[in-house]
């Protein structure tokens, strides 16, 4: 877990877009061109944290075999559990930005 925060989350997520930023040689990197770095930075983390599992896996347990559907689709309903985990999320955000508009007000654009 230490390696996985310490050599890919921490370095990808506050050092990713200043590393786009270098290599394009550009100082300010305009809104297309940051959402598709974003993009791309987590696609190499993802990639990375399933090397890294596939990597530390156990020699009987095949780390594939946990993606297969056939031997795990009857104990776990993938596409329920997501759509109940954003939905829960978007409510999440959906509650805080009411809190905050009526706590703080709202927010004036100059």
């Amino acid at each position: 877990m230490a390696f996985y925060m310490f050599s890919l989350h921490i370095p990808l997520s506050f050092g990713g877009l200043s590393v786009v930023a270098e290599i394009l040689r550009e100082p300010v990197l305009d809104p297309q061109t940051t959402a598709l770095s974003l993009l791309a930075v987590q696609i190499l983390e993802l990639i990375g944290t399933l090397f890294l599992l596939q990597w530390t896996a156990k020699p009987r347990y095949k780390f594939l075999n946990f993606f297969r559907t056939k031997k795990l689709a009857k104990e776990r309903n993938w596409l329920l559990a997501s759509l109940l985990g954003f939905g829960f999320l978007f409510l999440l955000v959906f509650l805080t930005s009411i809190l905050l508009e009526r706590l703080i007000g709202p927010r004036v654009s100059e």
